[in-house]
């Protein structure tokens, strides 16, 4: 009779298992064991440290949701996931240290209703900040000096490069204009050889002689003439590309910066050169 009893009591143990098993909804998923760590195991104030979290995901479904990281129990931040049935997925945070001794924390936020959703304490320790060294101080002093003088003397270089932009501004349109004359020059020579082409009748040609100079054979010039005359025809022939290079912005600001680098790197091998 006491055998039938305990068959009796272990099948009815077996047969209630089922049910205390499914009482618990929440699937296998969330932190394994030494789930957490950091990029470094110390640190010193300051320094910019990586904290790592691991989730997977052993249920049949997928899953998502955020993983919040804390130290001292303080949020630094979070992440969110989602990860496939199966699989497993490495987070990460950013964390700028401050010195002494923390316990980091992460935590997973998900409506799937994972099992393990918070991971275990990790502690560590942050050293104190070495004190600076006297050049460090000395350039930290430099450097606040050179901001404080720069945001004093803004104003100062903002006039100067004002006075520049306004120089070369009046630069090309001097450009402009000598272009334009030089242009209009060479089309007035064009129209008056068309005048004096030989159907003209002779009473009414224009004599484009040049003057007779005392003690010269009659009909040629003189060298400062033939200079001249020399010099018009180059700027005639050039008078286009000017007016195009200067009338266009976007080309005469690029071609003055190199202009002025040209004259700044040979004015700079002229400094540097031996003297004899």
């Amino acid at each position: 009779m006491k055998k039938y009893l305990i068959l009796v009591f272990i099948l009815y143990i077996l047969l209630q298992a089922p049910s205390v098993i499914n009482a618990d909804e929440k699937i296998p998923a969330g932190f394994p064991a030494q789930s957490i760590w950091t990029s470094q195991a110390s640190a010193v104030e300051g320094e910019t440290i990586d904290v790592y979290a691991a989730i997977h995901n052993g249920s049949a479904e997928s899953i998502k949701g955020n993983v919040t990281f804390s130290v001292d129990g303080k949020s630094i931040g979070s992440k969110s996931f989602e990860i496939s049935a199966g699989k497993s997925e490495l987070v990460s945070i950013a964390w700028k240290t401050v010195a002494g001794t923390h316990i980091i924390r992460a935590n997973i936020e998900s409506e799937s209703g994972v099992k393990n959703d918070q991971s275990g304490d990790l502690s560590i320790t942050i050293s104190n900040a070495p004190a600076p060294t006297q050049l460090e101080q000395g350039a930290q002093v430099v450097s606040e000096a050179a901001a404080k003088i720069a945001s004093a003397s803004a104003p100062a270089v903002a006039s100067v490069a004002q006075n520049i932009i306004q120089g070369a501004e009046a630069f090309r349109q001097s450009g402009i204009a000598y272009a334009q004359r030089n242009m209009e020059s060479a089309e007035n020579e064009g129209v008056k050889q068309d005048d004096a082409s030989p159907d003209t009748p002779a009473g009414q040609k224009e004599s484009v002689a040049t003057k007779e100079v005392p003690g010269s054979v009659a009909g040629a010039k003189t060298s400062g003439e033939a200079q001249n005359s020399v010099f018009a025809k180059l700027s005639q022939l050039a008078a286009p590309a000017i007016l195009f290079s200067f009338g266009n912005r976007a080309i005469f600001y690029p071609l003055l910066s190199l202009l002025a680098l040209v004259i700044l790197f040979v004015l700079g091998r002229m400094v540097r050169r031996p003297q004899l």
